[in-house]
């Protein structure tokens, strides 16, 4: 200590300064540690000094603590540093005043090429740059957010990155700048495009879809539409016992297709809510009967039996929706 003190004393006076501020470490008598602050006025006879005063007084508790707060503060950096955060400072001006060395693997620019630099010049896109303004007109108002913007890697590759921004203030709780935590997020924008990307595809197929189901139940229509009025023509003739069940069957089948036709167009009303009920008193013995006699042959042709009941006490005449009706039994 002795011979930093010696050395710093001699610069000075060769130097010919007047006025110097300098702090070391002495021992007292007791065997004590101290710290002084000591400032000295030199009074010169051209190289010569032929007159100093020297005003020392005990600064050892400041020193200490500012001690401590260097170390607090290296522990704060270093931990900043050894988890990788993508930090970066800047001043009022939007000059980088702060680099931590998550943002040069992020960037791919080194502390020395982004410190003094301004963010919009150096790593901004045209398209996120009044995004930044906004932003940075929010930080100097004492405001934070959060927000994404596209930069400009070293490479020329275009990454997303969410950044998280909070004014940066001094003792006087004036805002001195900012300071900004950087996240990439390219990879959650691919997936978002990409997601958006196939569900425009899904719309456009569900359009297709109801397109298509439209058009078949258009064209299974039409021939169904000519079986009913032969079949009113065929009814008009002279027919047996067995062709009159015969062409009975032929109508509940003809009405049951044409059931499957309406119920393929009320699947677009019911996606948007626009399904209508249709009512009317119906004697629920009568269509039961006719309901059944239209799958008989069917079932017959596949050996099973079928047995068709209603209770005595169920009233006969109800205000129904007979396609609903017909749907719900079958």
């Amino acid at each position: 200590e002795i011979e930093r003190v010696k050395n710093h004393y001699y610069k000075v006076i060769k130097s010919k300064i007047k006025f110097d501020y300098f702090e070391f470490e002495f021992i007292s008598k007791t065997g004590k540690s101290f710290w002084l602050g000591q400032n000295v006025t030199f009074k010169y006879i051209g190289k010569k000094v032929i007159e100093t005063i020297a005003i020392a007084r005990d600064i050892t508790e400041i020193k200490y603590a500012k001690i401590e707060l260097e170390n607090s503060e290296e522990k704060y950096r270093t931990t900043i540093e050894n988890l990788k955060f993508r930090i970066m400072e800047v001043d009022l001006n939007e000059n980088i005043t702060k680099v931590y060395s998550g943002m040069e693997s992020l960037t791919g620019y080194n502390k020395i090429e982004l410190l003094n630099k301004k963010p919009f010049d150096i790593l901004l896109t045209k398209e996120s740059k009044e995004i930044m303004a906004i932003q940075n007109s929010e930080r100097h108002k004492g405001e934070s957010g959060v927000y994404e913007v596209q930069i400009q890697k070293k490479s020329g590759e275009i990454i997303w990155v969410l950044i998280s921004g909070t004014p940066l203030f001094d003792a006087n709780n004036r805002v001195i700048g900012s300071i900004g935590i950087h996240v990439d997020i390219t990879e959650q924008k691919r997936i978002e495009s990409e997601l958006r990307i196939a569900i425009q595809k899904l719309e456009i197929l569900s359009k297709s879809k109801d397109y298509i189901l439209a058009n078949i139940s258009h064209y299974i229509r039409n021939p169904l539409n000519i079986i009913s009025g032969l079949s009113v023509l065929l009814s008009k003739t002279k027919l047996d016992n067995n062709q009159k069940l015969k062409l009975n069957q032929i109508n509940n089948s003809t009405s049951t297709l044409n059931d499957l036709v309406n119920d393929i167009l009320d699947y677009e009303k019911i996606k948007n809510q626009k399904i209508n009920l249709n009512y009317k008193i119906i004697n629920i013995r009568e269509f039961l009967l006719e309901l059944s006699e239209s799958y008989k042959i069917l079932i017959e042709e596949k050996g099973l039996k079928f047995k068709f009941q209603i209770d005595e006490n169920i009233n006969f005449e109800y205000l129904l929706d007979t396609t609903r009706l017909k749907q719900i039994i079958t």
